[in-house]
């Protein structure tokens, strides 16, 4: 099955990645588009200029879908990438993370698409800005 590639590098990274000095450390936020950016080390998200926290599934989720914005994940995928093989969960649960998820980046004043549904798929993140009407 297809997992979102930074939970699998992720997992990699924490069993084998060498301690990084300064000198050597990479940046990895991520600069999504002009209204929100993805702070991965720090494990939260800037909106507009406000700083949104999330609890650990939801930010993995959320990381997930950024790192590759339009590509359509099924719940199963997003439930590998986020919660891992191992757990129990219904599908389900995803959809309540991802409702948790755009209700914390409404708050901080993101736009209500930034999260997509993809009917009888799952979830993508909006791969552009819509246009004005």
């Amino acid at each position: 099955m297809a997992v979102c590639r930074s939970a699998i590098v992720g997992r990699m990274e924490q069993h084998a990645a060498p301690a990084e000095t300064p000198d050597t450390a990479v940046a990895t936020s991520e600069l999504v588009d002009d209204e929100l950016l993805v702070d991965v080390d720090n494990r939260h998200a800037v909106v507009r200029g406000e700083t949104v926290k999330f609890r650990p599934t939801e930010f993995k989720l959320l990381e997930c879908l950024v790192r590759q914005p339009g590509r359509a994940f099924s719940r199963q995928q997003l439930m590998e990438a986020a919660i891992g093989d191992g757990t129990m969960v219904l599908e389900r649960t995803i959809d309540v993370h991802v409702k948790t998820l755009r209700q914390k980046l409404e708050k901080a004043g993101a736009e209500k698409e930034l999260i997509e549904t993809v009917r009888s798929v799952g979830y993508r993140f909006r791969e552009e800005k819509p246009e004005a009407k």
